[in-house]
């Protein structure tokens, strides 16, 4: 239906609004739809040349729950500004798609670059070494 929604749109000439791509790129992780996260992308590049935090976090986490990590972590490189709000979203990608000490070396270098994690940046590490059980990874976050 959003999908739908959001052709409709495209097609009658509406302009995007970070609104409207967050929801459509909701729709593309909960869907596993790497193609309309892509389609998306490109919608975005091409009318907000500017950085838009928001739309930004949004797209590195749809492409990570497609799982496509590569992607993702291009998105984040390229944000002008990454707020707490995308370093967390970047560290649980990897922890979405099994790659556990990736995260990990995400976070311990966010931490060196001055980040305070909070406790939404620690749960994804945490649930990520319950379900692999990877306790010794888990204590080199610690």
């Amino acid at each position: 239906m959003s999908v739908e929604l959001f052709s409709n749109m495209r097609s009658s000439g509406v302009v995007l609004n970070t609104f409207t791509v967050v929801g459509v790129l909701v729709r593309a992780a909960g869907s596993g739809n790497l193609s309309l996260a892509r389609c998306v992308h490109g919608l975005v590049r091409k009318y907000k040349p500017e950085q838009d935090p928001i739309a930004g976090t949004a797209l590195l986490d749809s492409y990570a729950r497609c799982a496509s990590a590569f992607d993702s972590r291009r998105v984040f490189e390229g944000m002008k500004n990454a707020s707490l709000i995308s370093n967390n979203a970047v560290i649980a990608g990897p922890v979405h798609n099994e790659l556990l000490e990736g995260a990990v070396l995400l976070f311990n270098r966010f931490r060196r670059n001055g980040m305070l994690p909070g406790p939404i940046t620690m749960l994804p590490l945490i649930k990520g070494c319950a379900f692999l059980g990877s306790w010794p990874v888990c204590e080199a976050a610690h």
